[in-house]
């Protein structure tokens, strides 16, 4: 019951596929006298059922749309003509056709041949497969995925409900519904971006100690980094962003657009040969400060035109560029330089990580001050020869 489709060794995306059901237990379906009047008594129950809770029906207002009431009318005519052979129930071969003769009458052709899987173009059917009802939910276009996943629990419990009181040959129904789909890939798509800004974040963080080899500096800027993202993600939920697609692309590529500034301005900072940290930022800002203020400007302008844009993906990605550098811009000026004052080294090599390894873990008296020998860098020397001293 909780298996019903058999898909196994079958590849569901080959053309002959696409569309064909292939039931796990097919021989244990069959139509009845009894059971198709059970079925329509049950199609009319769902309309009135309720969720678990009794505080809203799971079908629409006329929402069910029952074969049935057609059908047992139609076929009890049938049978009342003189001229017709009456319905031997007991045959599945007899059931099959009788129900293509129902089909075929054109009042019914369009409105109920969903119902039988395509029955109407089998010549000499054997049996009926299996037999469809289609229900008006309640669930909305603009539900969330978590109230969408309470309807699919709560169609998932109600089935299970009919299959416990179904009659032999009705017990492996099962329901389903293109919203369900949706829910699982929009799962995949919420796992697969958290994972990739976390593997993005990791990776930064690597790129910050390795560029600044310094681990207060690093420290700041990933924390920079990380109150980038986190801003990021508020602003654009906020802003009624819900993840489908295309924020999942957005999202994969969330840190390394926000990662620029604070690498600039961390970088600029841990290079500047002063003593201070109010100097040292001073420093930054005015060798980095013009580079990074115009590359935050022109990358601005040029997602304030995908504003206007008519496809959704390059509106929906211009939104997330601009807010991304936005707030990628507005931490590193006024949340990294001001903490790097604070926090930051006042001058070189404290914080470096060869001076924590021979002051921490050498155990070597290094001072903290400039006193300590940091490893011979290359330098340029102007060399003069015999004549030019002469």
């Amino acid at each position: 019951p909780d298996d019903p489709l058999d898909n196994s060794g079958v590849e569901a995306n080959e053309d002959v596929n696409v569309g064909r059901i292939v039931l796990s237990k097919p021989s244990e379906f069959y139509l009845s006298k009894s059971n198709v009047e059970w079925l329509n008594q049950t199609c009319h129950d769902m309309q009135a059922a309720t969720t678990s809770d009794g505080t809203s029906q799971l079908v629409a207002a006329n929402g069910a749309k029952c074969w049935t009431d057609d059908f047992i009318p139609w076929n009890n005519a049938y049978d009342a003509n003189p001229n017709n052979t009456a319905l031997d129930w007991s045959s599945q071969s007899a059931i099959a056709k009788r129900i293509q003769l129902f089909l075929a009458d054109p009042r019914y052709t369009v409105e109920h041949q969903r119902a039988f899987g395509g029955l109407l173009n089998v010549a000499n059917p054997e049996r009926v497969e299996y037999v469809r009802f289609e229900f008006d939910t309640r669930v909305k276009r603009t539900d969330s995925n978590s109230r969408v996943k309470f309807w699919y629990s709560e169609w998932t419990l109600a089935m299970k409900n009919v299959n416990k009181r179904a009659p032999d040959g009705l017990k492996y129904g099962m329901q389903a519904s293109r919203k369900w789909a949706q829910v699982v890939t929009k799962d995949e798509l919420a796992s697969a971006t958290w994972q990739s800004i976390f593997i993005s974040f990791a990776v930064a963080v690597v790129v910050l100690m390795a560029t600044t080899k310094n681990f207060p500096v690093a420290t700041l800027a990933s924390l920079s980094l990380l109150g980038v993202t986190v801003t990021i993600i508020g602003t654009l939920v906020i802003m009624g962003f819900t993840l489908d697609l295309v924020e999942s692309i957005c999202g994969t590529i969330l840190v390394g657009l926000a990662v620029d500034f604070s690498v600039h301005l961390s970088h600029s900072f841990n290079e500047t040969h002063t003593r201070g940290t109010f100097v040292r930022v001073r420093g930054a800002l005015v060798e980095m400060g013009v580079s990074v203020l115009s590359g935050a400007i022109t990358t601005l302008m040029a997602a304030f035109f995908l504003f206007f844009a008519v496809l959704t993906f390059f509106n929906t990605f211009g939104t997330f560029i601009f807010v991304t550098i936005l707030c990628s811009l507005l931490w590193s000026v006024f949340f990294l330089m001001p903490a790097l004052i604070v926090f930051g080294p006042a001058h070189k090599p404290k914080g470096d990580f060869s001076y924590l390894w021979a002051k921490y873990v050498k155990k070597e008296a290094v001072g903290d001050d400039s006193s300590y020998k940091r490893p011979p860098e290359k330098r340029l020397e102007a060399h003069t020869s015999p004549e030019e001293e002469d």
